[in-house]
């Protein structure tokens, strides 16, 4: 499993390293050495943010949702993965309808006119 782009920068190389050599130890050590590395986790995430704090605030960053079900999907389950490929491709349908829905800007009257008479008979069978 890849590496968060979160937990680069929250985190350091030898804590991926013990996260790896936990399961190789005895129940009593893995328990230690788990919670040895979230309390470590936890403490460089609080310094992260806390180094950070000026330079991410007020910074508005454009949400884009497809980027964000790229990256997610890494992480699912099949299941999951099919889901967020259905949902991406609503948004792409939904995408290419608004791109159509603006066409009012790029036609004439007369053009639109035509276009809403197609549209209906589209719509109502008429084809």
């Amino acid at each position: 499993m890849n590496i968060t782009d979160f937990d680069k920068n929250t985190i350091c190389d030898n804590t991926q390293l013990l996260k790896a050599l936990i399961t190789h130890l005895d129940f009593e050590t893995q328990r230690l050495l788990a919670t040895f590395v979230r309390l470590t986790e936890l403490k460089l995430t609080m310094e992260y943010y806390s180094k950070n704090k000026f330079s991410c605030q007020g910074t508005s960053k454009e949400i884009d949702f497809k980027s964000i079900l790229d990256d997610v999907k890494q992480y699912c389950s099949k299941e999951q993965q099919n889901m967020l490929n259905n949902i991406s491709q609503m948004m792409n349908v939904y995408s290419m309808y608004s791109s159509f829905s603006d066409l009012s800007n790029l036609l004439n009257p007369e053009q639109m006119d035509l276009y809403k008479q197609f549209s209906s008979q589209i719509n109502n069978g008429g084809f």
